[in-house]
């Protein structure tokens, strides 16, 4: 698997998301890459990227299946800090807060910046603008992801401006990642 140390993968190993061929560890590593990259194209600093890496591994491990699950985004935000790990030991706690909102409403309909100005990213030292670029690079990552099961991303419901330029090569992490 790309980009998280052995320790990590040794704990997510233990979950039974991480068997999924559809919320797994392609799909992790697939919305790490994404992410990155939306987070170059808007010029995030190593602590948003820390955060999107983080988001991109653990926003579905708490999933049990790949049917329908409201709960599990709720759960990861819930569970996140139980993980000892590499991938959440070297977030600070603001980092923490902020993987934690964008985990706990990545599949609640949002924009990053609708969750904002709603409150829901209350609570994290962060300048605002980092704050909703961040979690709009999470959230689209994981959207543009929605190609591996022919779905386009709805236009409505993404955050950033630079998303759009990623649409082939989302499409073709699937097709040959």
């Amino acid at each position: 698997m790309l980009m998280v140390d052995e320790n990590t993968l040794d704990t997510l190993r233990q979950f039974k998301a991480y068997q999924s061929k559809i919320h797994g560890p392609r799909h992790w590593s697939h919305v790490a890459l994404l992410g990155e990259k939306l987070a170059e194209q808007n010029n995030l600093d190593d602590s948003s990227k820390r955060c999107i890496k983080a988001f991109a591994w653990l926003h579905d491990l708490w999933r049990e299946d790949d049917g329908p699950d409201r709960e599990h985004g709720k759960m990861a935000a819930k569970m996140l800090r139980t993980l000892d790990c590499g991938l959440v030991c070297s977030l600070s706690e603001s980092e923490k807060r902020l993987v934690e909102r964008a985990c706990m409403y990545h599949s609640d309909g949002y924009i990053a910046e609708e969750a904002y100005d709603l409150g829901l990213l209350e609570g994290i030292d962060m300048d605002e603008d980092v704050v909703i670029t961040t979690v709009g690079c999470c959230w689209d990552a994981d959207r543009l992801e929605l190609l591996r099961l022919g779905c386009h991303p709805d236009p409505e419901l993404m955050s950033t401006e630079y998303w759009d330029q990623l649409k082939l090569e989302a499409r073709l992490l699937n097709k040959f990642g």
